[in-house]
Formats: structure tokens, sequence, C-alpha cells
């Protein structure tokens, strides 16, 4: 693309690949992305992640950049649609022309998930602060301050039930036992 790699910031991780392989990458840059072709074009800023691996791809987007183009996806029909000020559009050559190209790909090196577990232990990867550290304690669910009346919300299926607080107004509680009624779809 012949940007400098000066204008490479620090990349977060290194890549995992599905076979426990691990490419480092060379920094991460922030480009704008323009969709489409004109005048049917949409704009978004998206990170990138810089590799010197051989990839049948140029790019790939993530999930941020598609939904900050507002796309949807169709791995069936090999095509993205995004809204552009003028229209929906959406461009399925290129991604033809990629998957063609997949296939046609010689596979270098296969790896028995043995081997690829193996050649991950070899490896570490993580350091010490990286694996998330989780205090079981304060995963347990606090306890209620009062009583609590167990309320069923479907008279069809009793045990789809929410609990209710009992200290409230007797009205109050039978608005909230009819709005639980009424929305019960969201609640249960």
């Amino acid at each position: 693309m012949g940007i400098n790699t000066d204008r490479l910031g620090p990349a977060p991780t290194p890549l995992k690949g599905f076979t426990a392989n691990i490419i480092q990458p060379m920094g991460a840059i922030t480009l704008s992305l323009l969709a489409g072709k004109a005048p049917r074009t949409s704009a978004t800023m998206a990170d990138f992640l810089v590799v010197k691996a051989p990839f049948l791809y140029n790019a790939i987007l993530g999930r941020l950049t598609l939904n900050n183009l507002t796309a949807v996806t169709s791995t069936y029909h090999l095509k993205m649609k995004f809204p552009t000020d003028l229209w929906v559009c959406g461009g399925q050559v290129l991604a033809q022309d990629c998957y063609a190209r997949e296939l046609r790909y010689e596979v270098q090196e296969v790896k028995t998930i043995r081997e690829a577990r193996e050649a991950a232990r070899a490896h570490p990867t993580l350091g010490k602060w990286d694996e998330e550290v989780r205090d079981e304690q304060s995963l347990r669910q606090a306890k209620p301050n009062e009583p609590l009346e167990l309320v069923s919300v479907d008279p069809q299926r009793p045990e789809r039930t929410v609990w209710v607080e009992t200290k409230m107004a007797p009205k109050l509680r039978q608005v909230v036992k009819r709005l639980l009624f009424e929305h019960q779809d969201v609640f249960t």
C-alpha cells in the first residue's frame, strides 16, 4: 500500500491461528476506509493490524468496522451490503475472486491437534498479567435486603417466574405484576 512503517503503532497482541500458530504483527494503524464505488460509497475509520505473512486477502474487516459501516454479510452469497447516501450497495465479484483463490491455495503444512497443542505449550504467549484473574467470592450473587415474592408471569407455564419486592405499596405491586405479565417475553 506504500505506507511507511513509521506510521505503525504498537500491536496490542499476537495473532493466533486455528492450528495454534502465532504471528506477531508488525504494528497497528488506523486508516480511512472507503467502501463501494463512486457515487455509492460509505466511509469510516478502521483499525488494522499489519502482518508480514503469506495471505490470500489484502485486509480482513472486523466486527467493529462492519458495524461502523452498518454492513450485512452473507457468506452463502459471498456478498456484503451496506447503506450509502444514495443506495444500499454491495459487491460480489471481489468476494468470489477471493473465494476462488482460497480454493486453489495449497496448504503448506498441516499439523495434528496434538502437534498444535504441543507447539502452543512450547511457546507460551501469555504473560503473568495476561490471564484473567477472577475472585470467585465476587461472582456470588448478593442477598436481597428484604423479603421477595416469587410471581408467575405466565399461567400456562408456571415455571416462568420473577422475584418482586414485597415492601412496595399494594397498588404499585399490582402495576408491576401487570407490567411483568404484559411483557413476559422480556422478563423471563
